[in-house]
């Protein structure tokens, strides 16, 4: 039976939507994806002790303040949001360059502007147009930020939604299916105005979802939020809006809410895209490197506890007696009676203590009396417990980094550290890191082009201008990111040209690890062009005088 997303009321769609964790064992196991982005978007370091790997306390008595004094001692290595930065400065630290191709202009912008057929028209002023407002909107809404936000949680897991749709706040209610848009009240007189009020925002985590169904191969968006009751100025009440594309390539919208069964519909035109668009990539952390990060943050916690034993010793009491305080220890014979218990010893900074030794005592516990006729005190003494050296434990750091660096295509990090790295074995370290950002880069400006042109046909929609929202749907967006590398030395840049010079990395990898061109893909073209002029395969060939003028036909004997 196939899948209609019409039909499905708040229960239903609630079903598509994901869960906290799972329950095994009469227990909430947290999957991967909550483990890692607790880490590092919450900064939940610890997590409930489940991120400590080292050595616990056995239970019984003080075992809660040995506990709470790892709490305290624990020491996040943050190595995995130190590469993840890295990696998503490297795609998308620079403000990508966005670019529009409508129907009647095939040839790419920088080409285009040369031929005198097309330069002026009004599908090129169209064409301008979209990218004055998507750069003007870029800039004022924070854009860049919310996509290196969305980039960065795509690398770490692999997976994340982003979302555009108009502000609730402008839409009325009485859609008719029809009209859509232009019976929901939206405040737009151009097109340029209404994209200016499509907000894009990275869904929360667990608020969004997209179904496949097997049957039929179309995807439904989910998206869950929270909206005002109406009639109330405090109380909540969580909504699911569901948007999938019809037959007739129509983005259909459908609102449903808990406790109600009032229903809200509508269609709009978004060139055949959902209002929740999910992205996908190869993620850049795993589990095991999460395994990684507890090691260390486990190792860098005992070097914590070992500094304090170096700055405020241990000591041990031989045969010294703690301090006592009388406390009130009333009987029935003696209700003034008191009894000396010991308190506890005071530790830390600027501390001083005033102990006793003991009285010796023979076998029935009576104190023994030396030849003067004075007790026999016991020497006491005091042992200190030195803190062993924390170098073995730097070293192990250092292991267990190299080895999430050499995992995530880093190692010329550590490596530009290192005395004995030659500038070649730099390059080549770095060119790895440079393929890595090669792979996240489709990935990425396929859901940039994507939501800019959905955006694109709902603003033009919106606004009613048709013969925009035709050449939105016809045309495409062309979106590059422009990767970066990261600072280099001039030995490395002598070492990276070197190395594309004898063919052992691509032009465009060294143009990446170079970061000296913007558009890599345009400088590409290029010297694939000047490669041809020097060459001669451009030239148009000059026949020869016995050349015969017409083809030659081939006859069969």
């Amino acid at each position: 039976m196939a899948f209609d997303p019409s039909k499905l009321d708040y229960k239903a769609a609630q079903k598509f939507l994901p869960r906290k964790g799972n329950l095994i064992a009469n227990f909430w196991r947290r999957d991967f994806e909550s483990q890692i982005l607790d880490l590092l978007e919450t900064g939940d370091f610890l997590q409930n002790f489940e991120r400590y790997v080292g050595p616990l306390p056995t239970p019984g008595e003080g075992y809660l303040a040995a506990m709470e004094m790892i709490r305290k001692s624990y020491a996040p290595i943050l190595k995995l949001r130190e590469v993840l930065k890295r990696h998503v400065r490297g795609v998308i630290g620079k403000e990508p360059q966005f670019e529009s191709v409508l129907e009647g202009l095939e040839l790419p912008r920088r080409e285009r502007r040369k031929a005198k057929n097309s330069s002026g028209s009004p599908v090129e002023a169209l064409a301008d147009a979209v990218d004055e407002t998507q750069g003007r909107v870029w800039d004022e809404e924070g854009e860049h930020k919310i996509l290196k936000q969305a980039v960065a949680r795509l690398c770490a897991v692999g997976s994340c939604f982003l979302r555009y749709d108009f502000p609730p706040g402008l839409l009325i209610d009485g859609v008719d299916r029809n009209t859509g848009l232009d019976a929901q009240g939206v405040a737009a007189d151009t097109w340029q105005d209404a994209y200016e009020q499509i907000y894009l925002e990275l869904a929360p985590r667990g608020s969004a979802a997209v179904y496949l169904d097997p049957f039929t191969r179309r995807k439904t968006a989910f998206y869950s939020y929270m909206e005002p009751v109406p009639g109330t100025e405090t109380k909540t009440r969580r909504a699911i809006q569901i948007s999938w594309v019809d037959e007739n390539d129509i983005t259909q919208v459908r609102v449903v809410r808990h406790g109600s069964q009032e229903v809200d519909e509508w269609g709009v035109e978004t060139g055949g895209t959902l209002l929740v668009v999910d992205a996908l990539t190869e993620p850049l952390l795993t589990p095991d490197l999460l395994q990684l990060q507890d090691i260390l943050c486990s190792i860098a916690t005992n070097i914590k506890i070992n500094s304090d034993v170096a700055g405020h010793p241990q000591m041990t009491l031989i045969d010294i007696a703690p301090p006592v305080v009388e406390v009130p220890a009333p009987t029935e014979a003696n209700p003034d009676a008191k009894k000396r218990v010991p308190t506890a010893i005071e530790t830390g900074p600027r501390t001083v203590q005033t102990l006793y030794s003991y009285v010796a005592k023979d076998k029935e516990g009576k104190p023994l009396v030396g030849t003067d006729g004075k007790p026999i005190i016991k020497q006491g003494s005091l042992e200190y417990r030195e803190p062993v050296s924390s170098e073995p434990l730097r070293a192990d750091i250092d292991f267990f980094a190299l080895e999430i660096y050499s995992a995530v295509n880093q190692r010329h990090v550590p490596a530009r550290a290192s005395a004995n790295a030659s500038a070649a074995m730099l390059a080549e370290m770095r060119a790895d890191f440079a393929d890595s950002l090669l792979e996240t880069k489709p990935d990425v400006e396929k859901v940039l082009r994507t939501v800019l042109k959905a955006r694109l046909c709902l603003a033009a929609f919106a606004a009613g201008d048709t013969d925009a929202l035709s050449q939105f749907k016809g045309g495409r967006v062309r979106v590059d990111l422009r990767l970066n590398a990261g600072p280099i030395s001039v030995e490395e840049q002598a070492a990276i040209i070197a190395m594309r010079d004898a063919r052992l990395i691509s032009d465009e990898t060294a143009m990446v690890l170079l970061s000296a061109v913007d558009d890599v893909e345009a400088e590409i073209d290029k010297l694939g062009e000047e490669n041809r002029t020097a060459s001669g395969l451009n030239k148009t060939p000059t026949p020869k005088a016995n050349a015969p003028t017409s083809p030659v036909k081939l006859e069969v004997v």
